[in-house]
């Protein structure tokens, strides 16, 4: 523990538990829905399926809007 560590205690029988607590801002933490796409995205960066941050840019960069179809 140090110098401004957040703490929590807890009675016990002989005495007092004393814990280190992280502080977490409510905007940290993911949704199920998020946790699920961190986890797919590490299984696929393991399998070897991912490109380069470059690529990525290019790729984005000479993306074509799709075409609209003409209507009658």
């Amino acid at each position: 523990m140090r110098e401004g560590d957040f703490v929590a205690f807890t009675p016990k029988r002989d005495g007092v538990l004393v814990k280190l607590k992280r502080v977490l801002d409510p905007d940290d933490v993911l949704t199920p829905e998020e946790s699920a796409l961190v986890l797919k995205a590490r299984r696929e960066m393991r399998e070897g399926k991912y490109v380069s941050f470059t690529q990525l840019e290019h790729d984005l960069a000479h993306k074509h809007p799709p075409r609209r179809r003409k209507t009658a």
